[in-house]
């Protein structure tokens, strides 16, 4: 009787083309068979781990389990590893920032191709719009590199100018948007088409010299100096006593510091110079951009609108990166109805002064992909995160780190700040990817990890959106077992590795090590060039077949084997010596299933960012 050769086939689980670097993992028909691949594994599955450009060749030998058996080997299976091309580097034409209806030039450092997130396939794109620019780059073999470079908007925010038609008293006041920080625009106010002096001064509220169509030049800083006009506003003046208006609205802005909503005397006090407006609503009560006066609090955060005529108003404030806003809450705002000679007092407002307020959410659920966030975002709940942030007073001093610890909405770690710069670094947490970031609601990187801001005085603040996607990590570096994974029915039955006179352990480490390899993952077990006094490898980076774990496990010289710890040794123990003398059943499987896996995830969790 002649008996047919086993299959000899061998079966990649991904691409024998790698960049850079990956894991693959080779695998043979299933049967009665045992196996003996070119490496000198024995497993069904071989599983590598490939970092170094070259070409790689694998066979594997499949012996059936007839008398006498027979062998089969099958053809080489080669797998190539290519080189990712260096990333290329983005060069602007100019700053990185777009006036309206400006442009921007964008080109790449030289490549064979070029993909841009725009469409473009060309070196070079010319940009109008704010936003983030990719550009992809791609060598011979299909390997790819990329880089981003985001461009904000220079554009002056009229959105609080008064625009239409409106017939007010005389004493009115036409506000102009402040910015950022004081003195960051500069107003050139016009009157039926004339420049009103002085000409292009920092005069942010104009008192009106007439009825007529008034409209603002607004320019923004150096170095684009952007600017923009607002459209007409057709004003009537009418003189208060005429039409009997002398309605008033008065209130306080003060700085809540310990955050309670209340006014506390002797240890909280009112906010000098913030702007306060008193707009339109709409039949919903809300306020609108229609805006009816400006004023800004005195010394002690009073403010008032005088000679108002009967109706109903809403009260909003001027929102400045840094603070946030504790009173009102819900709504942020008032809304107020009087007659035509009433006087309504006690709306006030308060903020919580917090330099730098950095908030890190675990998701991105309400905030879609938009380069400006506005007044309706629903801004995900913030979570400790760690981060880092450090100082430079100027672009030449060094940096000091100030802070570098876990952060909340409860923990403040600039109490006082001083102007200059600061870099506000998030650390990895395992099991999440970063996401955006915004600054002061504009987008201002995508998927990085740190950010820098200036604040030019003692008087600004920024808030920091830091956005954060959970994915659990299936990368090389890591891979996350579950107890049932490590525990199915096919290990009911272990490997038994008894010495004469030993009592067989529970469940053989080679049945879960088998099981881990199944699910496509790696083991990784200390970390590359790391040698003891003798000059050998302490630790196993990485290890593509089972008997290298085992080793591991096993071994007690090793005594540092690097990140993550814990694989090798609990307590200064390796794993087998602690396996506890009971009969190999299935349900003692799964108790030794949960015990290990419990500490991969746990070793795992604890160096996801090595």
């Amino acid at each position: 009787m002649v008996n047919p050769l086993p299959p000899a086939t061998i079966t990649p689980n991904v691409s024998p083309i790698i960049c850079g670097s990956g894991l693959i993992t080779l695998t043979a028909p299933a049967g009665p068979y045992s196996y003996l691949w070119s490496d000198a594994s024995t497993g069904q599955t071989l599983t590598v781990f490939l970092n170094t450009p070259g070409i790689y060749t694998y066979t594997v030998t499949v012996t059936d389990s007839n008398t006498p058996p027979c062998s089969a080997v099958s053809a080489p299976f080669t797998i190539h590893v290519y080189p990712i091309p260096p990333a290329p580097t983005i060069t602007p034409s100019g700053p990185t920032m777009l006036c309206k209806g400006g442009s921007l030039t964008l080109t790449s450092s030289s490549a064979p191709n070029y993909s841009w997130n725009t469409g473009a396939t060309t070196q070079s794109i010319i940009v109008t719009q704010p936003g983030l620019y990719t550009v992809t780059v791609t060598n011979n073999h299909g390997c790819t590199a990329s880089a981003s470079i985001t461009i904000t908007s220079g554009e002056p925010d009229l959105s609080l100018v008064p625009f239409g038609c409106d017939k007010l008293c005389d004493t009115v006041k036409i506000p102009g948007p402040i910015g950022p920080y004081i003195g960051y625009y500069t107003y050139q106010w016009y009157f039926n088409g004339n420049p009103i002096p002085p000409a292009n001064g920092i005069n942010d509220t104009l008192t009106p010299v007439g009825s007529g169509t008034y409209t603002l030049v607004l320019t923004g800083p150096g170095p684009l100096f952007c600017k923009d006009t607002s459209g007409p506003y057709n004003l009537t003046l009418t003189h208060c006593d005429s039409l009997h208006c002398h309605g008033r609205i008065c209130g306080r802005k003060w700085n809540d510091a310990n955050g309670n909503h209340k006014f506390n005397y002797g240890t909280e006090f009112g906010i000098y110079h913030w702007k306060i407006c008193l707009v339109k609503c709409n039949v919903d009560h809300y306020p609108t951009h229609d805006t009816i006066a400006c004023t800004l609090t005195d010394s002690l955060g009073f403010y008032c609108f005088n000679n108002l005529c009967a109706g109903e108003y809403c009260i909003v404030e001027e929102h400045r990166p840094g603070w946030q806003q504790t009173w009102p809450i819900s709504p942020p705002f008032y809304h107020v109805t009087i007659t035509d000679s009433q006087t309504v007092m006690g709306f006030d407002f308060g903020n919580k002064k917090k330099w730098i307020r950095i908030i890190d959410t675990r998701d991105t659920i309400g905030i879609g992909h938009d380069q400006v966030l506005t007044a309706a975002t629903l801004i995900p709940t913030d979570y400790p995160w760690p981060v880092k942030i450090s100082y430079s007073s100027s672009g030449t001093a060094p940096w000091q780190t100030l802070f570098d610890g876990f952060i909340s909405d409860n923990i403040n770690p600039l109490p006082s700040c001083q102007p200059g710069h600061y870099s506000i670094k998030r650390k990895h947490l395992s099991n999440y990817t970063f996401d955006r970031i915004y600054v002061n609601d504009t987008l201002r990187s995508d998927g990085g990890d740190s950010v820098v801001v200036d604040l030019p005085d003692s008087t600004n603040g920024a808030t920091i959106l830091f956005l954060n996607v959970f994915t659990p990590d299936t990368t090389v570096k890591f891979h996350t077992f579950t107890a049932p994974q490590l525990a199915t029915d096919d290990q009911v039955k272990p490997v038994k590795r008894s010495k004469p006179g030993k009592p067989v352990v529970m469940p053989n480490t080679a049945n879960l090590i088998d099981e881990i390899f199944k699910q496509g993952g790696a083991l990784l077990v200390g970390r590359p060039a790391q040698f003891n006094p003798a000059g050998k490898e302490k630790g196993y980076l990485q290890p593509g077949k089972q008997s290298d774990v085992f080793k591991t496990f096993n071994t007690k010289g090793i005594t540092d084997t690097g990140k993550p710890r814990g694989l090798d040794y609990i307590k200064g123990k390796p794993i087998l010596k602690r396996q506890k003398t009971l009969p190999a059943i299935k349900h003692n499987n799964r108790l030794k299933a949960n015990l290990l896996a419990l500490q991969i995830n746990i070793a795992a969790s604890e160096t996801a960012s090595s």
